[in-house]
C-alpha cells in the first residue's frame, strides 16, 4: 500500500465517499466521477491514490443506477478521516 499524506482535497473525496457520492460508471472504461450536485466530477486518478493506500475500495451497484458502481470507505479510510475531523475541532 502507497503511503499518502491526507491533503485538504483528498478528505474532501473521503468525505465524498462517505457520503456515496463518489461512483465508478461501468458505461465506459471505469472511470470514476464525484456527483456533487452540481455538475460530476472526473476524479479517476486521485481514486487510483486513495485505493492504493488502502483509504477506499469499490463497492456494489448504485441501486437507483444500475449503471455505476459506488465507491466505500475501508477501515483505514475511516480512520484517516475522523483523525482529521479530531484535530480540526
Amino acid at each position: 500500500m502507497a503511503e499518502l499524506y491526507p491533503t485538504k482535497t483528498r478528505l474532501a473525496l473521503l468525505q465524498a465517499v462517505a457520503d456515496g457520492q463518489v461512483y465508478q460508471g461501468t458505461w465506459y472504461q471505469d472511470e470514476d466521477f464525484w456527483a456533487d450536485g452540481v455538475r460530476d466530477r472526473n476524479v479517476t486518478a486521485r481514486m487510483a491514490d486513495l485505493r492504493r493506500a488502502g483509504w477506499v475500495e469499490l463497492g456494489g451497484r448504485d441501486p437507483g443506477k444500475q449503471w455505476r458502481r459506488l465507491w466505500r470507505l475501508t477501515a483505514a479510510g475511516a480512520a484517516v478521516l475522523a483523525a482529521s475531523k479530531e484535530s480540526a475541532s
